[in-house]
């Protein structure tokens, strides 16, 4: 009863007591002959459960921790998903909006985006103004922001649009 007793404190589970008092027994018998050599065997078996006790704590505590984290895992790898699927909308709505271009704005903006020339190259190109390509390529940057708003992306299709105008033009 004071080991019950003493256990049951330690894991305020009745059954998992039970479980501990009944290894702590079956070690004890396992080892009987060892016994003999034991003066305080109260404090023997009281030291023999209290380290069962600790053992399953710590893998207890190694499950949970696997478990949490093959949780995280499980997360990050739905997250990566879910990611790939957004940045696939993102580039589909982005495509959407620039094939919706007004032609000569179209060409302005892929000129600036896609290969990469800077305003004056592409005022040269195509014979017109600086100003003219400037306010082209802000339209359509404009334009782009409105379809990514209408397409869900309002809370970050400024982080876009900075993006496009700063990393992607020149």
């Amino acid at each position: 009863p004071g080991l019950q007793k003493s256990i049951g404190k330690m894991t305020t589970d009745d059954a998992q007591t039970e479980e501990i008092i009944q290894e702590t027994f079956i070690k004890i018998w396992l080892s009987r002959d060892q016994l003999s050599h034991i003066e305080n065997i109260e404090g023997y078996l009281y030291r023999t459960a209290v380290n069962l006790f600790l053992m399953r704590l710590r893998q207890q505590t190694a499950q949970r921790e696997r478990e949490k984290n093959w949780a995280a895992a499980r997360f990050a790898a739905d997250e990566s998903a879910l990611d790939q699927v957004r940045i696939a909308e993102l580039k589909e709505i982005i495509q959407l909006a620039v094939d919706q271009l007004p032609e000569k704005r179209r060409e302005i903006y892929r000129l600036s985006r896609d290969k990469g020339m800077t305003t004056a190259e592409i005022a040269a190109h195509l014979q017109i103004a600086e100003s003219t390509v400037k306010n082209s390529i802000s339209a359509a940057l404009t334009f782009i922001r409105e379809r990514l708003i209408e397409g869900g992306y309002d809370h970050i299709a400024s982080v876009i649009i900075i993006f496009l105008n700063f990393f992607c033009g020149q």
